[in-house]
């Protein structure tokens, strides 16, 4: 993976930083999903320990378009759904829950089943207790 996005996640990016919505962009919350979703893809590529063509190959895509998404050069990137698809292809579930809201406007949320364990994780040490 590229170093500046394995930066990205060791700092916690995805504990809930919010580059687009403090820039005051208009579709800030999509704009982070579809960017939680390409880091998502890039770890697992990375986890995988797969080149960029196997990684292409697996998502049915050509490998200089694939190295547009890990450069994130693409003058148009992906949908929400092509990425949704290329996370799954790459073997991560995508879950979609929608909800109530508390407010008059719904929200865009993003999470994964991991960051919720190492936030839990994070906050019982601050407390001093174990998780399990």
């Amino acid at each position: 993976m590229n170093k500046k996005y394995r930066t990205l996640l060791d700092e916690g990016w995805e504990h809930g930083s919010d580059t687009f919505s403090d820039l005051g962009l208009e579709d800030a919350e999509q704009l982070q999903a579809k960017a939680y979703l390409r880091v998502a893809i890039l770890s697992q590529i990375d986890a995988l320990h797969i080149t960029q063509s196997e990684a292409a190959r697996r998502v049915g895509i050509s490998q200089p378009k694939m190295s547009n998404l890990m450069a994130d050069s693409a003058q148009r990137g992906f949908s929400s759904d092509k990425l949704k698809e290329f996370a799954t292809k790459l073997g991560l579930d995508v879950k979609i829950q929608v909800q109530p809201s508390r407010s008059e406007l719904g929200r865009v949320i993003v999470s994964s089943a991991a960051r919720s364990k190492r936030s839990r994780a994070g906050a019982a040490r601050r407390r001093g207790t174990k998780v399990a």
